[in-house]
């Protein structure tokens, strides 16, 4: 047996009782959620290009209530008040957008009866 086989046994050894490092741990889960999130823009931004290809959901700068409209009768609620509060900026909040969405989509229920 040579020393280097003793040298790779001591280094195996050395591994499996050291206990885990809590930093790397955490590191993983960083790098996890991260991930996820990054795969979770990159499929808005793919499905806003493809409603945008169908008509459904305007072009920058070109956002209105036609298009607020529009999304809701496609079942699209949350795009609805992220094109409701572009359409108004800051001065109206995500609670204020999303009630006002509701607003619409009842009325728009009420239209459809």
């Amino acid at each position: 047996m040579g020393t280097s086989s003793i040298r790779l046994r001591s280094m195996i050894l050395q591994d499996i009782i050291q206990p885990p490092d809590p930093f790397k741990a955490l590191s993983i889960i960083y790098l996890f959620t991260a991930c996820i999130f990054t795969i979770g823009r990159i499929y808005s931004l793919i499905k806003i290009a493809w409603l945008r290809k169908k008509g459904i959901y305007p072009l920058k700068g070109m956002e209105s209530l036609e298009y607020v409209k529009k999304l809701l009768t496609q079942g699209e609620f949350a795009l609805a008040i992220k094109c409701y509060r572009k359409i108004y900026g800051n001065n109206i909040s995500l609670k204020g957008a999303k009630e006002s969405v509701l607003a619409i989509k009842s009325e728009l229920e009420n239209n459809n009866l």
